[in-house]
């Protein structure tokens, strides 16, 4: 599932967002627009036993602007230009939606 951020489809100014793992709900089709804290759907359960980790995931990616299509990075590849790293967003999301900041003592991505 793709959601583009701004006004305009694939030019929001934090560009454009990938959520993987996600069972989307019937309603939400290809091409549909949403609405801020509209429900997409539930994150989908990836390990089939549980191993003392939590068994559910969703991936979050965060793509340039004007982005069409995820991509794949394999293991040992240098990124892809396209693909950027989501902290400082999501940093800002918890923020805005708690009134808090995040507290986070390492130097890398959350």
């Amino acid at each position: 599932m793709v959601a583009r951020h701004g006004s305009c489809p694939g030019r929001g100014s934090s560009g454009v967002i990938c959520y993987g793992e996600l069972a989307t709900l019937k309603k939400i089709q290809i091409g549909s627009v949403v609405d801020t804290d509209t429900c997409l759907g539930c994150i989908k359960q990836v390990l089939r036993t549980n191993k003392g980790r939590p068994m559910h995931m969703l991936h979050f990616e965060l793509y340039t602007p004007g982005t069409r299509q995820s991509v794949v990075w394999g293991l040992h590849e240098p990124r892809p230009e396209n693909l950027l790293d989501p902290t400082d967003k999501l940093r800002e999301a918890w923020e805005a939606s708690t009134g808090r900041k995040l507290e986070y003592p390492g130097k890398g991505p959350i």
